[in-house]
């Protein structure tokens, strides 16, 4: 088996990855904005003495539950958008036959700045909300994670780069 065997491979592996993950992730933005939205309508609450609990404990009202719910989908919800731009990467690298094309790393590098930008704003969004119904103290969102990845990616599409303009010489 050569090496572009074994990165196709690779390739196909993340590409299911990124479905599922990106199916999971606008599953859990709809059930936790179907939640906020079943809470505000006040027949939630009721039924799941759980989250009376949760009030008690966290010290949160109700209404701020249903901001930090969608808080929470908003994260969910941008994570799903960086997922879905990842499995359209590795479709379109699959459909290549190799990862070392002009194009390619083009798209890689697209990955990398959306992946900076979506999280910064989904960051922001967040510690928007989060300062809106005065619990910025519990908010555990940041951007670190998409940067690093951005950066990352940015960085591995220079090797793409470098790989086809390997490729056009031979």
């Amino acid at each position: 088996m050569s090496t572009l065997e074994k990165i196709q491979k690779v390739m196909r592996v993340f590409m299911t990855l990124a479905k599922i993950g990106m199916v999971l992730a606008y599953v859990a933005a709809a059930l936790l904005l179907a939640g906020a939205g079943s809470l505000a309508a006040g027949d939630l609450a009721d039924k799941v003495p759980l989250l009376g609990s949760f009030a008690d404990t966290a010290g949160v009202n109700g209404s701020q539950a249903i901001w930090l719910l969608i808080a929470t989908a908003v994260s969910a919800l941008f994570g799903a958008v960086l997922l879905t731009l990842l499995y359209r990467y590795f479709r379109a690298e699959l459909a290549d036959g190799t990862p070392f094309t002009v194009t390619g790393a083009e798209k890689v590098k697209r990955l990398g700045i959306s992946a900076m930008v979506l999280s910064f704003v989904s960051m922001c969004l967040t510690d928007a909300i989060y300062e809106r119904i005065g619990l910025s103290a519990f908010n555990n969102f940041d951007n670190a994670g998409g940067i690093t990845l951005g950066i990352g990616l940015i960085l591995f599409s220079l090797v793409l780069k470098y790989g086809a303009e390997l490729e056009s010489k031979a």
